[in-house]
């Protein structure tokens, strides 16, 4: 496995800094050692989020690269790093 995660051209991740991932419909946020959080954004669903946070860097990419991200973080991890997919509310009758 490879220590290093190429998230872009200018921003490389030391897997072993990371600390915790939580998954969302659209996007996941990447949690690292030293309170640094990403927050990786498909670049259609960008829009819908704050352009500038104090809380996240947003790593913005295309659908292929936010799927490989996803894809080398399962692997270095060894479990599923994939989007929350909320379960449909069943109506009490």
């Amino acid at each position: 496995m490879k220590p290093g995660l190429k998230l872009t051209e200018q921003s490389i991740l030391n897997m072993a800094s990371v600390i915790e991932i939580t998954t969302f419909e659209d996007r996941f946020h990447i949690f690292v050692a030293g309170s640094y959080t990403y927050s990786v954004v498909r670049e259609e669903g960008f829009k819908e989020h704050v352009e500038s946070s104090e809380k996240f860097e947003y790593v913005i990419v295309s659908v292929n690269e936010y799927h490989r991200i996803q894809r080398e973080l399962s692997e270095y991890l060894g479990v599923e790093v994939a989007d929350y997919v909320p379960e449909p509310e069943v109506s009490a009758q």
